[in-house]
């Protein structure tokens, strides 16, 4: 009975010891708020005040234990921070709460306010760039020297931060130099670490509901979930940030990534290398935009895929010994299956595993394997690139029977149809160097049946596809190299056109080409991007063309091959853009009539920026200029014009073209030598080398600059 009554006043003595511990620790939680308010205030306000370019307000303050316990949290509440120059009447950050952590015992005993967390609390961040460089978060006021040493006793206040926290915000990211723009919904950050000797150690844990990313006006990333993990040092000395052991999700898809990046004033330069870590392809499609994250729902997807992509390289002004670049990557899929739920078949067996790497104009790439079964029958294929960009090994070994009509019911994909049914073999050998009429050993064939294509960019397919090509080269020459085009014919909204046509000797090639249909540029061009400078119009040819290009050195054709050339080609409202053209070129209309080695075009009317040109004439040799890089076009042309701008016409790149100005503007003369002085662009074009054209000219007004002749 005795130890039960000791026990019983032991425990009693406890838990007295604990209500008292209790009692005085939450008068101390009350208490220090009320003690310290008006001074924490008061130094934090300065501090900020004093560091900031621009504007900081708040509705109110307030400050407890409780907001973010245990921490003492100083808030201002519905803040406001404006942007600096030229953005001040935006808000650069606007939050329901900004917090500061306020070390206690520092507080306590020394009436030093060390910020050591801060809290950023249903916020909206929007941080821009315009096209001139000019920011709107450039709000802190610098200093010379990247480190300062902080004078605590003159402000009573030390921003120390260990801990960052930022809860619910929604951050967008706009830059119009580069064309980027990044919208995050959803961000939450906790970040922890230490400022020591310039040297910040940081760990984070970042998610963000969802994610957005805009480049060049193309949506690469939509809606998407991400989390992060990550340890990041950071050398404010040498502006170097060292990121080691970095893992991030998209979706389920994780990423493991470390590497450095050093700034500098005028550039920077960067080497990272990603892996994916345990994917397999359902994880890769959750990272594709959101469609195709709603097709993979549908899909049975499986199969493991990992990916190592090393990125090395700079941009601007960098030191010699960081001026590196340098591409590598490495990836494959192993007992790969795809199938839909709604087709009986599906795509087994696939095996990929390739690797490559490009550095400065080295290129290395080998596709060891690719194999996958669809309806039992196999396409495999192997394909090795090695040598530089103008000279490379070329070994290819690639053969396929694949119905195009099966596969597109199992993929499904969102906005794409196909069909048809395509066979290719390709076995190739040898280098291929344009520059010493180098051609691989090949013989090449693909045939396309009865095919259809749409895609998301036109509601209409094009239909009835044929193809059937052949190249072959039985030794290493373009001298031994042939083309053979049987069939190539399509149809597309209601527009027919069909081809064929054989080239034999790329060094002077013999040709046999016919041409007959119609070809809507405008909405072909919707269906898919084409590799041409026509980008709108409608162009109608009925050609027949036979014979041999010249030697491009000047001699002539190998062959007494008669040129037989004949047909026209009508061409209605075209637009051509090309690198070299200051504006679009645009064609109402045109007529070429072929006779043998003559072109002739008339009622060829062309409009380039302010300048028009009425044309008609003939041109000879055209093919000879079209397709050998060293052949002359030579011609006879009258030229007629209201108004011709000869700066509209140097090369894109070599000026600063001037406005366009309208037709009443061009014939007003102006006497302001200062606007001149202003608006001149000055540059030299040359007469191309590989023209020789004889002109008859007829132009009402011609200017360059201010300068305006009659």
């Amino acid at each position: 009975m005795e130890k039960a009554h000791k026990r019983k006043n032991i425990l009693i003595k406890i838990l007295k010891g604990t209500l008292i511990s209790i009692v005085v620790l939450l008068i101390f939680m009350f208490a220090i708020p009320s003690i310290f308010n008006d001074f924490i205030s008061q130094e934090l306000k300065k501090g900020i005040n004093e560091q900031l370019k621009t504007e900081f307000h708040f509705k109110e303050s307030d400050i407890s234990f409780f907001k973010h316990f245990p921490a003492l949290t100083f808030s201002f509440e519905d803040i406001h921070l404006a942007g600096s120059e030229p953005f001040s009447n935006e808000p650069l950050i606007s939050a329901k709460e900004l917090g500061f952590g306020i070390n206690v015992f520092k507080l306590i005993f020394s009436k030093e306010i060390e910020v050591d967390e801060t809290y950023l609390t249903d916020s909206h961040i929007k941080i821009k760039k315009d096209r001139f460089g000019k920011n709107n978060y450039d709000v802190y006021q610098g200093t010379d020297s990247p480190i300062e040493e902080k004078d605590s006793t003159a402000l009573g206040l030390n921003l120390n931060l260990e801990r960052l926290e930022i809860e619910n915000a929604n951050i967008i990211y706009q830059d119009e130099d580069i064309g980027i723009t990044i919208i995050s919904n959803g961000f939450n950050y906790r970040g922890k670490g230490g400022l020591e000797e310039g040297i910040l150690e940081l760990g984070s844990r970042l998610s963000i509901e969802s994610i957005d990313v805009v480049f060049d006006n193309i949506e690469y990333i939509k809606g998407k979930k991400l989390r992060a993990e990550s340890f990041t040092i950071y050398d404010t000395k040498n502006l170097s940030i060292n990121l080691d052991d970095n893992t991030i999700s998209v979706n389920t898809l994780d990423v493991n990534f470390n590497g450095t990046l050093d700034v500098f004033d005028s550039g920077l330069a960067y080497d990272f290398i990603f892996k994916t870590q345990n994917g397999n392809i359902q994880n890769v499609i959750s990272a594709l935009p959101p469609n195709f994250t709603e097709w993979s729902k549908k899909m049975e997807l499986t199969g493991d895929m990992n990916a190592t992509v090393y990125l090395k390289g700079h941009s601007g002004t960098v030191p010699d010994s960081l001026k590196k670049e340098r591409i590598s990557f490495k990836a494959g899929i192993t007992d790969g299956r795809i199938a839909h739920t709604d087709a009986q078949d599906a795509v087994e067996k696939l095996f990929v595993k390739f690797n490559g790497s490009l550095e400065n104009e080295l290129v290395d790439f080998n596709l060891d394997s690719l194999s996958f079964k669809l309806k039992n029958e196999l396409t495999n294929g192997k394909l090795a690139l090695k040598g530089k960009t103008d000279s490379l090994y070329v070994k290819s070994n690639i053969q396929s029977n694949m119905d195009l009509t099966t596969l597109n019911k199992i993929l499904d994909l969102p906005g794409y149809s196909f069909n048809g049914v395509i066979f290719s073999n390709w076995i190739a050998d040898g280098i291929y160097q344009p520059s010493a009429s180098k051609f691989p050993k090949t013989n090449g064939t693909i045939k396309l049946n009865n095919g259809s294509l749409k895609t998301p960019g036109h509601p209409e397919p094009i239909k009835n596809i044929n193809i059937e090509a052949v190249v072959l080269n039985d030794g290493n020459s373009y001298s031994e190299s042939s083309l053979t085009i049987k069939k190539l014919n399509f149809s597309f909204l209601e527009n027919n056109f069909t081809a064929k046509g054989f080239f034999k000797n790329f060094d002077q090639p013999e040709y046999q080409i016919t041409a007959n249909g119609t070809i809507d540029f405008t909405s072909l061009n919707q269906v898919a991007d084409l590799p041409f400078l026509i980008s709108n119009g409608i162009v109608t040819a009925d050609l027949s063309l036979q014979g041999q290009l010249a030697d491009p050195e000047g001699g002539l054709p190998q062959t007494n091959l008669p040129t037989a050339n004949s047909g026209t080609l009508d061409i209605e409202n075209i637009e051509i853009k090309a690198d070299v053209l200051q504006y679009p070129m645009q064609i109402s209309e045109g007529k070429f009539l072929f006779l043998n080695e003559k072109m002739a075009f008339s009622k060829l009317d062309l409009q380039h920026g302010t300048s028009n040109l009425e044309m008609n004439g003939f041109f000879q040799s055209y093919l000879d200029y079209a397709l050998l890089s060293k052949g002359v076009l030579r011609g006879d042309i009258k030229l007629k014009s209201s108004h011709i701008d000869i700066t509209e016409f140097f090369p894109k790149g070599e000026n600063q073209p001037l406005p366009q100005k309208s037709q009443a503007e061009v014939t007003e003369t102006k006497m302001d030598s200062t606007a001149a002085k202003e608006t001149v662009v000055t540059a030299v074009m040359q007469v191309p080398k590989d023209l020789d054209l004889v002109f008859q000219m007829q132009v009402d007004t011609l200017t360059y600059n201010d300068l305006i002749i009659t």
